[in-house]
């Protein structure tokens, strides 16, 4: 796969999880506690007692998925349309970006 494609994909799998996903938030007095909006706009108390370092974890990613899709546009932008000067060491240049599209595509190397 190329590495427009691997962005591509990347993107699109993103973009399709945060469509399916719920807002999720964490909401005091109970630290532990993890609730989420319903799309009738309702907030639904849904995990009770997750270690807070999970829950930390799903609030935080579920939060960065706009800035993974902005990083990963502006990549796909750069591949396309790419500086004469750079021609050739994109992926050098972008090898963050890519090994993030990577991570989300399931790719752990």
């Amino acid at each position: 796969m190329s590495a427009v494609e691997e962005i591509q994909a990347a993107i699109d799998k993103l973009t399709e999880m945060r469509g399916d996903s719920a807002e999720w938030w964490v909401f005091e007095p109970d630290p532990n506690a993890i609730y989420q909006t319903t799309e009738d706009g309702r907030e639904d108390h849904v995990l009770d007692t997750v270690e807070e370092s999970d829950r930390d974890l799903i609030v935080t990613l579920h939060r960065t998925i706009d800035a993974q899709l902005a990083i990963l546009a502006d990549t796909l932008n750069a591949f396309s349309n790419p500086i004469p000067a750079f021609i050739g060491y994109e992926e050098q240049i972008y090898h963050a970006q890519l090994m993030l599209a990577r991570a989300i595509n399931g790719d752990t190397q």
